[in-house]
């Protein structure tokens, strides 16, 4: 009987052929000879009766035909790593510890209320709470360094990270009432707001998972801290975008004043419930993020 090799370890040779862009590199990235390689894509494209990848080329370029198994072949990938999930789910019984990574915009009132309801119901569970910025979250998650956590916005979301939307934020322009934009009456513009600093929000871990966001001026501080840059904005040593529910009571004291920057009134920053897609789901880590997307 002939020997089935659609197997995961054939799946895994093709599917990092493709990402490396050839036989060599694969190899390394896998570990093993290129001959093994070579031999377990021959016999993929002999099991399923078509070529994979174009003959007499450098490079490894796929077939028409290789492109569209390519796709199938990823997705039965990360469906052989969510079973492989499953099935450690069922091992592990109830977690003793969980590590959760939360962007530092997220409202902190709410993420307490959860963990409060977090801590009555399993007071005998460790949890690790990291605080990150921007693409650190996504960081730690992708890392394997934290179990699930909230993030906000990203570029593209990596194949091994399984993603929910949560809620959207609204950030707006600020400034202290005595910097020069706050005092101009009408609509600043583009070349205007170039002159003055802009506080931003920097990413600690210093490696750029994502993008800046909501970057508009030419001259700019970068804080790793949300609450250092709600003080610099009250100190008048810049202007930049915060959440509204972090200003709304220096709105209303006159501490902070919103900016008029005609269309840009508001930015939505919208917050992710992200996890590795073959990471462990015990019955800890389901309450919390079912909690967390009821709570939307």
């Amino acid at each position: 009987m002939k020997q089935d090799i659609l197997n995961p370890w054939t799946l895994k040779l093709f599917t990092t052929v493709v990402e490396t862009g050839s036989f060599s590199q694969a190899a390394l990235e896998l570990d093993c000879a290129q001959s093994a390689v070579s031999y377990g894509i021959t016999n993929l494209e002999s099991q399923l009766g078509v070529d994979l990848f174009e003959r007499g080329r450098r490079k490894a370029v796929l077939t028409e035909v290789g492109k569209v198994i390519f796709v199938d072949a990823r997705n039965i990938e990360i469906k052989l790593l969510d079973l492989r999930a499953r099935a450690l789910d069922y091992k592990r019984g109830v977690e003793t510890k969980l590590t959760f990574a939360v962007d530092s915009m997220y409202p902190a009132a709410k993420l307490a209320a959860l963990l409060r309801q977090f801590s009555d119901k399993f007071p005998d569970v460790a949890l690790d709470l990291r605080i990150g910025t921007l693409g650190r979250v996504l960081q730690l998650i992708t890392d394997r360094d934290c179990d699930f956590g909230i993030c906000g916005p990203a570029d593209q979301w990596p194949d091994a990270i399984d993603v929910v939307t949560l809620n959207t934020m609204e950030l707006i322009p600020v400034a202290a009432p005595d910097h020069a934009l706050s005092r101009q009456s009408a609509n600043v513009t583009t070349s205007e707001l170039r002159k003055h600093i802009q506080l931003i929000l920097s990413e600690e871990s210093g490696v750029k998972m994502g993008q800046d966001f909501c970057v508009y001026a030419t001259h700019h501080w970068n804080v790793s801290d949300i609450s250092t840059k709600h003080h610099l904005l009250c100190a008048g040593a810049g202007w930049g975008m915060m959440p509204r529910y972090m200003v709304d009571v220096d709105l209303a004291a006159g501490n902070l004043v919103p900016l008029n920057l005609g269309s840009l009134k508001s930015v939505a920053y919208v917050f992710h419930l992200i996890r590795p897609i073959n990471g462990a789901r015990g019955p800890v880590s389901g309450w919390l993020t079912t909690q967390l997307v009821a709570s939307q």
